[in-house]
């Protein structure tokens, strides 16, 4: 018997045109699962689209933006038309800006907790009610951080979004468990995502992440989508409310503070003194990049 069989079962994904959405949209494919693709990105999503329907997978992109309720509401409507269930959630949208706590602006606060954290609770709080009343023995995975617990300077609107998705999940775990819901949390650290692009590619920053990584490497997506596919399968039918990091290890030794390698790298005429950051960022334009980019 294949326990990670997912013939006839149906994947809500959100964040699902690139990164570790992505990757668990093509692993849940390949296991023989309905595939629905939420993003803001159309372009990405609709080449996944087509590339998942090309290898036989019946599989929609539907744009949406997570932290809108009618466009949850509809992106619910048309899975269930299309699929007539709802069996898995996989919420993997998220967002991050990359700001000193005092130069943090109301905008960034809000898109950043906007799209992590109610994004996350509108899809829990929407799909569960499907769920329940249907009485499917549902599985929904949400995607948190490393850093709900490891403070890293210039991201406290992302960290305090995901620290915020661990008390949910852990609080939906509890709640949804009697109608035999499973709701379990993936903690990853240090991935290879578009989120990570710009950070990745500064040399001295990415040096030291590696230096943070017992196991030696940067992340991968497909890291993730390993230990989604686990927790929604029926090997783990016993498992809920659990945080699994997913980071190599780097969760037992902490991650560095991006901000002070911009700084430096930005400010390079400057000498900066070895401490995680030193003063407001002022070149970032939080705001051009809220407007410009959508999400991961």
């Amino acid at each position: 018997m294949n326990l990670l069989n997912l013939k006839n079962k149906t994947v809500i994904i959100t964040g699902g045109a690139s990164g570790i959405g992505k990757a668990a949209a093509i692993l849940l494919a390949s296991q023989g699962a309905n595939i629905v693709i939420a993003d803001l990105d159309q372009e990405g999503g609709s080449q996944l689209e087509h590339q998942l329907q090309s290898s036989g997978t019946k599989a929609i992109f539907h744009k949406t933006d997570v932290s809108n309720s009618h466009q949850v509401n509809e992106l619910v409507e048309i899975t269930l038309s299309t699929f007539d269930t709802i069996d898995i959630l996989v919420n993997c949208a998220g967002v991050s800006g990359l700001s000193a706590y005092n130069d943090l602006i109301e905008e960034e606060w809000d898109w950043t907790l906007d799209t992590n954290l109610k994004g996350t609770h509108l899809l829990c709080n929407t799909v569960s009610k499907v769920m329940i009343e249907r009485e499917i023995k549902g599985r929904i995975v949400n995607i948190s951080s490393i850093n709900d617990q490891i403070p890293v300077a210039g991201i406290t609107a992302y960290a305090t979004s995901k620290a915020a998705i661990s008390g949910l999940s852990r609080s939906l775990a509890l709640e949804l468990a009697p109608y035999g819901i499973n709701v379990n949390t993936i903690r990853p650290g240090a991935i290879n995502t578009p989120m990570m692009k710009e950070i990745l590619e500064l040399p001295s920053l990415a040096k030291e992440l590696l230096k943070q990584i017992p196991r030696g490497r940067i992340g991968r997506p497909e890291d993730v989508a390993k230990v989604i596919l686990f927790l929604i399968s029926d090997l783990a039918e016993w498992v809920t409310g659990a945080e699994i990091p997913v980071a190599g290890g780097m969760h037992l030794v902490g991650e560095t503070s991006y901000l002070y390698y911009f700084e430096k790298e930005m400010q390079h005429e400057e000498k900066l003194p070895d401490i995680p950051f030193t003063r407001p960022w002022k070149n970032y334009n939080i705001l051009d990049f809220i407007n410009g980019h959508d999400e991961e």
